[in-house]
């Protein structure tokens, strides 16, 4: 016997459903992230945060640039264009 499910009211709390409703910009981030992490690897758990503060750094400033610039510019171009930078300042 197939049983049909049926779509149920819960009631949350206020908490939780602005935690829902944010998360959508949480995996956005992961996802960005994981495209180019830096594959450097320590034995360290301080470096591994380390490495993903900068990541998430890279990824916040890039975000910002594509919200600012009318025409988009890909991940990797700009952390190429952030390294050079960098390296000829």
């Amino acid at each position: 016997m197939v049983h049909k499910e049926e779509k149920v009211d819960v009631h949350t709390s206020h908490a939780f459903q602005n935690y829902n409703k944010s998360m959508g910009g949480v995996d956005e981030l992961d996802q960005s992230i994981s495209l180019y992490r830096i594959r450097i690897h320590g034995k360290k758990w301080r470096w591994l945060l380390f490495t993903y503060m900068i990541d998430m750094a890279m990824v916040n400033a890039w975000s910002m640039q594509v919200i600012a610039k009318e025409e988009p510019m890909d991940q990797l171009l700009f952390r190429r264009m952030l390294l050079f930078r960098q390296i000829l300042s």
